[in-house]
């Protein structure tokens, strides 16, 4: 009963491999396992981003600014801190 309720509330991109016979534990245990990869790809996006950004002068200096802060804060989520 637990690992369907759990199965209802996990988006359906991160089930697709995972184990459909499995007791609730073993599940949560592969989920985090994936959940760490997905984790690390969306870390190493971000840092291309960031390093990546240039100013075109379409947009004004504030927006661009904003952007760069915008990125740095989701890389702290992912406990990465940046001067």
């Amino acid at each position: 009963m637990n690992l369907i309720a759990i199965k209802k509330t996990v988006s359906e991109h991160l089930l697709s491999g995972l184990p459909e016979k499995a007791i609730a534990k073993e599940f949560l245990n592969a989920l985090g396992k994936r959940y760490q990869v997905s984790n690390d790809v969306e870390s190493k996006c971000l840092m291309k981003q960031l390093t990546n950004i240039r100013y075109d002068n379409a947009r004004g200096v504030r927006e661009f600014i904003m952007k760069m802060v915008h990125i740095q804060t989701k890389l702290k989520s992912h406990q990465i801190d940046l001067n």
